[in-house]
C-alpha cells in the first residue's frame, strides 16, 4: 500500500513539474522585464558607440553664484545619549526592557528573601539537633561552676533539702535553682530512687 501512494506521488510530480513556457500563460497586460532590460543595455552601448565616433567639443561655463552663510539653528545638546537612545526606540523594545527589569528584579528580590530565611531556618535548626544531643551551644562552660557542678552531682546532701534551702543555696553558688534541682533528680534517677 505503501509503495503504491508512494509510486503514485512520483509520478504526479514528474507529469506537473514538467518545464512549462511561461509567455504562454502570462497574460498580455504583464511587462516583461527581461525585454525591457535588454532595450536599457542596448540602447545605452548604442549612446556609447556614438560618443566615440561623434566627439562634441565640450564647452565650460562658468557661473558665479553667491553664496550666503546660512546660520545653524542652535542644537540642544543633550547631556544624557542614553536618553536619546531610548526617545527613539520603539514602544514595542521599551516594553520588552520595562518587563525584563521588572522580572529580574522580582527574582533578585525574592532570591534575597530566601536567602535570609534560608540563613535563619539553618540556625533554628542548628540549635535544635544541638539541643536534640543536649549539647547545647552557644553558652561558653565556665570554669569555675564547672567545679561546683561536678561537686553536686556527687552530693546526697542536696537531695534532702526543701525548696527554701535550695534557693538559699543556689544564691550561694551562683547557680540558678532550676539547674540544682535538675541535679537532684539526675542523682535520684542514678541512684534509682525514681
Amino acid at each position: 500500500m505503501k509503495k503504491t501512494l508512494a509510486i503514485i506521488v512520483l509520478v504526479s510530480t514528474l507529469g506537473f513539474a514538467q518545464k512549462t513556457d511561461t509567455t504562454a500563460f502570462a497574460s498580455k497586460d504583464s511587462i516583461d522585464l527581461h525585454a525591457l532590460v535588454d532595450k536599457q543595455i542596448a540602447a545605452a552601448i548604442e549612446k556609447q558607440l556614438q560618443e566615440k565616433l561623434n566627439p562634441m567639443p565640450v564647452v565650460t561655463e562658468t557661473k558665479t553664484v553667491a553664496i550666503e552663510k546660512v546660520k545653524p539653528a542652535p542644537v540642544q545638546a543633550n547631556a544624557n545619549p542614553f536618553f536619546d537612545f531610548i526617545v527613539t526606540q520603539p514602544w514595542q523594545y521599551k516594553a520588552f526592557a520595562l518587563i525584563s527589569v521588572l522580572i529580574l528584579g522580582f527574582v533578585f528580590i525574592r532570591r534575597f528573601i530566601l536567602s535570609f530565611t534560608s540563613t535563619s531556618t539553618k540556625a533554628l535548626k542548628k540549635k535544635i539537633g544541638l539541643m536534640r544531643e543536649e549539647k547545647v551551644g552557644g553558652s561558653k562552660e565556665n570554669p569555675k561552676l564547672a567545679k561546683t557542678r561536678r561537686v553536686l552531682k556527687e552530693n546526697f546532701e542536696l537531695l534532702k533539702q526543701n525548696d527554701g534551702q535550695i534557693g538559699k543555696r543556689a544564691r550561694q553558688l551562683n547557680l540558678s535553682k532550676g539547674e540544682l534541682l535538675l541535679a537532684a533528680r539526675l542523682k535520684l534517677y542514678e541512684v534509682g530512687k525514681m
